[in-house]
């Protein structure tokens, strides 16, 4: 029952236009990139990071979002690096999306407790569709199902697109300011506005994303070498017609780290918060390894199971290095985790 209904959704996107958000991550201090191109390389080690998000696993055929992604901050040039792959499955991967983003970021000093990093992303993406496993209404016999009585499946009258990939080109901007605690970015993605449409006459436009976000890294304890760090974050994302606002932080100590966040949507049907998040970690000698679930709490509440996220980190670059630390001179590390 659940494949033919989500199949005959699937159709339906490729008929009319789809303004949907973005593939999202639940653990933005974990790969800050992907919602700000400026974030890119934040930190002065070199970092390797891998995510996986499995989202309403109790529903067969829904949303696998994967990503991995290098950057590097590169003193001598006051500049970042970065590269990232991201995946997107849906629909037990009938309807793919897959891309290859670069980074670049500049970095400015404003006086000593200042600065200010402007990222430009550039990325190829490309969309595929397995038709031969979508299922239509007008193939569902009243007692067979979408087979005949012999077993074959049954014929259907809607037309195949022409081609069952489609590419394009994107570019994403942004900015953010930021001392040696505090921080606050803008960013826009999707400035070429592509159009994703399987058919030559139809149109399916990746609306404009902006997002704005702030935070802190705020240190206390009794303990100045070894401190407890609290880290509070405010985002917000508007993307066509869908809204959504984000308030969490993290706590840090020694080797383990948590946090939690309530995320509230508003979209042209209703407004409610619709999910609270719950995470916990583990970082030790540049490894750092994070999970966290998402606890629906919208309409969606009790259904789908939520959302599963693993975030694994590897800091390239010994903490150790004080060759590196002082060839950093007066640029500030932004304090986004």
């Amino acid at each position: 029952m659940w494949k033919g209904y989500t199949a005959f959704c699937m159709g339906l996107f490729l008929q009319f236009s789809l303004r949907a958000q973005d593939p999202a991550f639940s653990q933005y201090p974990s790969l800050p990139m992907h919602l700000n191109p400026a974030l890119a390389g934040n930190s002065e080690y070199g970092q390797l990071t891998a995510i996986f998000r499995d989202q309403w696993p109790d529903f067969p055929q829904t949303y696998v979002t994967y990503a991995l992604a290098w950057e590097q901050y590169f003193p001598d040039l006051s500049s970042s690096f970065g590269v990232m792959l991201l995946g997107d499955r849906q629909g037990s991967g009938v309807f793919n999306t897959h891309s290859i983003h670069g980074f670049y970021v500049f970095a400015i000093p404003l006086g000593q407790k200042a600065a200010i990093r402007s990222g430009v992303e550039l990325s190829w993406a490309q969309r595929g569709l397995r038709w031969d496993d979508l299922r239509f209404f007008d193939q569902i016999n009243p007692v067979f199902g979408f087979n005949d009585v012999s077993g074959n499946l049954n014929p259907s009258g809607e037309v195949p697109p022409g081609a069952n990939n489609v590419n394009w080109l994107d570019a994403n901007v942004g900015v953010m300011i930021y001392t040696s605690k505090t921080y606050a970015g803008f960013s826009v993605k999707h400035l070429t506005r592509p159009n994703t449409a399987f058919y030559d006459n139809r149109e399916d436009i990746i609306p404009l994303a902006f997002s704005v976000q702030a935070g802190a890294t705020l240190p206390f304890g009794r303990n100045p070498r070894d401190p407890m760090t609290f880290s509070p974050y405010l985002i917000g994302i508007n993307q066509g017609p869908f809204i959504q606002a984000r308030a969490g932080m993290r706590l840090a100590k020694g080797v383990i780290f948590g946090g939690a966040a309530l995320r509230y949507a508003f979209t042209p049907v209703s407004s409610a918060a619709d999910a609270f998040i719950v995470e916990a970690g583990l970082r030790k000698s540049g490894f750092e390894m994070a999970y966290s679930y998402d606890i629906s709490t919208g309409p969606a509440a009790g259904q789908g199971g939520g959302a599963h996220e693993v975030a694994l980190r590897l800091r390239l670059t010994s903490e150790n290095d004080k060759t590196r630390s002082r060839r950093m001179g007066d640029m500030l590390s932004c304090p986004v985790f």
